[in-house]
């Protein structure tokens, strides 16, 4: 058994762990374990089937020399969303986030890049603010530090 496969092993507990540990919560409780943990669980399942099965393709892959900058270029991705979700909010920073780094990183067309942005934010909002009624953070700039009165 290979490295690469025993970690992704280990990555394929923690959701497990969740949507086991989610039964034992009350119903409403169990919303948002369930909801982050099954698809992550499938994902995680499905990334361990693509390491088991053989591949031409990654028989012949090797890592890239630019293997450095492409790390730091996500940590720098990851600051930005750190840094939009405390000022702006959840709602706003991750439409901007999933806007410039569809647009930036993977050159999508603005058009398709704005439709994914808005799904995903309307999605969470359906989600959390009306299906859950779980307000998410509102950022530093629109009151989110400010504790209610």
């Amino acid at each position: 058994m290979n490295g690469s496969l025993v970690f992704n092993l280990f990555l394929l507990a923690i959701p497990a762990y969740f949507v086991w540990s989610s039964f034992s919560y009350a119903p409403t409780a169990r919303y948002i374990p369930l909801i982050i943990g099954i698809p992550v669980l499938v994902l995680q399942v499905w990334v361990i089937l693509q390491e088991l099965l053989p591949s031409p393709a990654r028989a012949e892959a090797t890592p890239p020399a630019y293997e450095g900058r492409r790390a730091i270029s996500i940590i720098l991705w990851m600051a930005l969303f750190f840094i939009l979700f405390c000022f702006l909010g959840a709602y706003p920073a991750a439409f901007i986030f999933v806007l410039l780094s569809l647009v930036v990183s993977s050159r999508t067309s603005w058009r398709l890049a704005l439709a994914i942005a808005t799904g995903m934010v309307v999605t969470l909002w359906i989600l959390f603010g009306l299906i859950m009624r779980y307000p998410l953070y509102e950022g530093a700039l629109f009151g989110g530090l400010i504790p209610p009165l």
